[in-house]
């Protein structure tokens, strides 16, 4: 009898569930998030209409790139609301962010550290695909 309740809990399903929030980061594969407007220290940007072409993309295996070339790999820890980002290329390192909302359509978000130093910017995303 022992035997038979350590096979069944040794075969339980072990596969990571995949939080709802997590997927609307990344949706089927990968998801594009184009922008829509930056504040820093809470007065709006002025975007011009090359920075409102910029796309982030956040894919299923964790990987990340943007229209600026860079790429690297990401974290997204639903229950923290934090995004970090591991840049691989171009020398930015890492940016961590809290995630301040993210729906299947908008993802906005706040720079709170990086290697550079820019801080107090919020990004705001609207889903491309």
């Amino acid at each position: 009898m022992v035997f038979l309740l350590l096979f069944f809990v040794s075969c339980e399903d072990t596969e990571p569930t995949i939080d709802a929030e997590q997927n609307m980061l990344w949706g089927n594969g990968v998801k594009a998030w184009i922008i829509q407007k930056q504040m820093v220290d809470g007065s709006e940007i002025q975007l011009d209409s090359n920075q409102l072409k910029y796309t982030k993309n956040y894919s299923s295996e964790q990987t990340y790139y943007d229209s600026d070339g860079l790429s690297g790999q990401y974290a997204y820890n639903a229950s923290e609301s934090k995004l970090i980002e591991n840049i691989t290329n171009g020398g930015i390192g890492t940016l961590t962010y809290d995630v301040l909302d993210l729906t299947s359509n908008s993802l906005v978000i706040k720079l709170i550290s990086n290697d550079t130093g820019v801080l107090n910017s919020e990004f705001y995303y609207k889903r491309k695909n």
